[in-house]
């Protein structure tokens, strides 16, 4: 899910920690990893998201998150 509000790109995501919601704009790195799963389940990818704060999160998430994560992230989805 999108949240944009006050020129802020926000998405939320599941965390280890919980449901996060988490705005883009304070993003400054994210690092991915494929999560090895059987051939019949989706890919899903283990994501660490740095933030600005030095607040590291960490989620798994399927391939149209990362997709969308990616987009926001760079700039492509406004």
């Amino acid at each position: 899910m999108v949240i944009m509000k006050m020129k802020r790109k926000k998405i939320k995501i599941e965390t280890k920690s919980g449901m996060t919601t988490i705005d883009v704009s304070e993003c400054v790195a994210f690092t991915v990893a494929k999560t090895p799963t059987s051939m019949l389940k989706k890919a899903m990818y283990s994501i660490d998201i740095h933030m600005r704060s030095g607040t590291i999160f960490t989620s798994e998430i399927d391939e149209q998150t990362l997709i969308l994560f990616s987009g926001i992230w760079e700039g492509d989805l406004k």
